[in-house]
């Protein structure tokens, strides 16, 4: 009887301990200069919309025959406007802003609400 609870505890503490150690996943180094952004995204063009963080929102158009990308704008600090931009990217290469909309009024609308495209 004795035999079995030592088995029972050595068997108890193995499991503690083997439950207990980091998982040894299979883990890369996202980012490095030698090898900048990610092995499932490209980065394809660069358009600058304005003052930093002042992005709120990102809707991308789904069908193939509408390359438009929807973005809402926001003021962070006291730099940018809130409004939307519409860019067309039938040339991902070369997207194009189409279309820009600003809130009249600017100081009316305050907080964040209604920064969802």
């Amino acid at each position: 009887m004795l035999n079995g609870r030592v088995a029972c505890g050595t068997l108890s503490i193995l499991l503690i301990v083997g439950a207990s150690q980091p998982g040894r996943a299979h883990t890369t180094q996202q980012w490095t200069p030698d090898k900048p952004g990610s092995d499932n995204i490209e980065v394809v063009a660069h358009l600058p919309l304005g003052p930093r963080l002042s992005v709120a929102d990102i809707e991308i158009e789904q069908e193939l025959h509408r390359p438009f990308v929807y973005i809402a704008r926001m003021v962070y600090g006291s730099e940018g406007e809130k409004g939307t931009d519409i860019i067309n990217i039938e040339d991902p290469a070369n997207p194009k802003i189409i279309y820009r909309w600003r809130i009249e009024n600017q100081d009316l609308h305050l907080g964040g609400g209604g920064m969802d495209v």
